[in-house]
């Protein structure tokens, strides 16, 4: 019984599939392709194998009589796809994860270990969120040695603009929802209940950090964007986490790293830079117990108190 395909069917197999990626390209990528670059690349990858496996099934027709090796030819054209590859993908400079964490309620070791690592040796780190509750925590106690060239920049929203919160209703709501579902003993706030917890989260995050200044160069500023995910910046990674899996229930929200890639960590750093210039940078009075206080008063919260604003960092980060 037959079990290979002869030279012929092989060529009449590709030129098929050639014709059917070409079909398939056209019809999908103005409807469903978001990133042409890319689609650009795996039609140009997905054809560069079609087209070597044809040039392999017929070559060694054409060059009866010779003293070519076969086998050697097969790998010349498969070096050749990878090369070509390769080249395709520097050249796009695409920005491909190295690592995908889904969204949990455990720390995830390894992502811990390959920040602090990347902030042990960086010489520039970029934090943007809502508020920076791990932050200080890693600073303090996870992370031992930095560049004496370290220059920190941290961007936590601006909790005088009732605009930010009121964009986010939903995800709060959600969030409550999931973690009721999650323990049925958790008593769900009202969104007022909310919102206050979260400015103050912001004004505790501030106060922790500010406390870490005799050990690092940070800066603080206060933004006024929708913060619909986390950004952090090194001088090798750029890792995203996205705030809006928050209505999951789960502690810490899907992160994608990507690794000594140049595209996207070179945009969102100049987002960064564009976001400092048009936010409000807090000076050492402005960071004091008082100068807190008054933040929270302008933000709408007229009783808070000192033990509001230190204990997480008495208890968590000191």
């Amino acid at each position: 019984m037959k079990n290979y395909f002869s030279k012929r069917e092989i060529a009449l197999i590709s030129i098929i599939l050639l014709l059917l990626s070409i079909i398939l390209y056209f019809s999908l990528v103005d409807t469903v392709v978001k990133n042409i670059d890319m689609a650009n690349a795996v039609f140009t990858i997905f054809t560069a194998v079609i087209c070597s496996i044809l040039a392999a099934a017929i070559a060694p027709h054409n060059i009866q009589g010779t003293n070519i090796n076969q086998d050697r030819l097969v790998q010349e054209l498969e070096n050749k796809i990878a090369i070509r590859m390769q080249t395709i993908i520097n050249e796009k400079e695409f920005a491909i994860p190295s690592i995908t964490y889904h969204d949990t309620d455990d720390p995830n070791v390894s992502f811990d270990k390959k920040l602090n690592e990347s902030i042990s040796v960086t010489k520039k780190y970029i934090y943007f969120s809502d508020r920076a509750f791990y932050l200080p925590k890693r600073l303090s106690k996870m992370i031992h040695t930095v560049d004496n060239r370290l220059c920190m920049t941290v961007i936590l929203a601006d909790i005088r603009d009732d605009s930010i919160y009121d964009a986010r209703k939903d995800l709060y709501v959600q969030r409550e929802r999931a973690l009721h579902l999650k323990e049925p003993t958790y008593k769900i706030r009202s969104l007022d209940e909310i919102i206050r917890a979260e400015k103050i989260a912001v004004i505790k995050s501030i106060y922790a950090l500010s406390k870490l200044m005799e050990r690092y160069n940070i800066n603080i500023y206060l933004h006024k964007e929708i913060p619909f995910l986390r950004f952090e910046i090194t001088d090798s990674l750029l890792i995203l986490t996205f705030l809006t899996q928050l209505t999951t229930g789960k502690t810490y929200p899907a992160s994608v790293i990507y690794e000594n890639e140049k595209l996207f960590r070179v945009n969102f750093e100049d987002y960064s830079n564009e976001v400092v210039k048009r936010s409000f940078h807090l000076e050492h009075r402005n960071m004091s117990i008082e100068g807190l206080k008054e933040i929270a008063k302008q933000a709408g919260i007229n009783d808070i108190t000192e033990n509001d604003i230190t204990d997480f960092y008495t208890k968590d980060v000191k």
